[in-house]
């Protein structure tokens, strides 16, 4: 069994976790920034469709690649106004199948448009898709999966739980990238753990640090992502000394 982390220990591994960051990716903080912000409270129904869609796609070519192409989609999809991507018809989907930039694998590009009818029917019950989000009075999570196309399990990544990351609910996922780097920090005792141990771990560091999920997500994934590889890019990384991979 990993031995228990005092808070200490859990804020160096952050801070030097984030110091390592820093050296490799030049926007983490604008992202750590983002994530400590988010707020759906203040989205629109627009906003919802769009995060929607931003994390399927996503969860099928990665983020940066969509990020580079989200201007020309978001053009494309009419900038993600449900009603106007509701009312789309298989003319409207063979068009954006041509754009330029467009995420090019047709059962998505449909489900998007799948998913912008379900918000019809949500906002129409509820009055805005936020008042949903707010007051769903069951478990919220097992309901967009029901509800939505693509927000179900991708290998081990549960592409829900990046949408509720994105509008800033209290989550953090049990992605192959994350699951790695709580494993080789002896922070698990091994990298196939349950969502519920991923979680009670994301839970213990946000207290430590004084952050929001979110956040931690963000600095985990990243970290894994770019640092902490399946190949770790140990020259890169600050964590050395505790590491099992070492």
């Amino acid at each position: 069994m990993p031995k228990p982390k005092t808070k200490e220990s859990l804020k160096e591994i952050y801070a030097l976790m984030v110091e390592s960051l820093r050296a490799t990716i030049p926007d983490i903080d604008d992202n750590i920034m983002h994530y400590r912000t988010v707020n759906y409270h203040n989205w629109n129904d627009d906003n919802f469709l769009e995060s929607i869609a931003e994390v399927i796609f996503s969860s099928y070519l990665g983020w940066e690649t969509v990020e580079k192409r989200w201007p020309a989609i978001t053009k494309a999809f009419s900038c993600f106004d449900v009603n106007e991507v509701a009312s789309y018809t298989d003319k409207d989907v063979r068009r954006l199948m041509k754009v330029p930039g467009m995420i090019k694998y047709e059962p998505k590009v449909r489900g998007i448009v799948q998913n912008a009818k379900r918000m019809q029917e949500i906002i129409k019950e509820y009055g805005s898709f936020r008042n949903y989000v707010c007051f769903y009075p069951y478990d919220l999570k097992q309901d967009l999966l029901g509800r939505f196309y693509g927000l179900g399990l991708t290998g081990k990544q549960k592409v829900v739980l990046d949408f509720m990351k994105e509008m800033g609910f209290p989550v953090i996922k049990d992605d192959k990238h994350i699951r790695r780097v709580v494993h080789r920090l002896d922070l698990t005792n091994s990298e196939d753990v349950e969502q519920e141990e991923i979680l009670r771990i994301g839970k213990e560091i946000a207290v430590a640090v004084r952050e929001r999920m979110p956040v931690i997500d963000c600095v985990f994934w990243s970290f894994g992502h770019y640092i902490c590889k399946a190949k770790p890019e140990c020259g890169k990384c600050r964590l050395t000394k505790i590491c099992k991979q070492k």
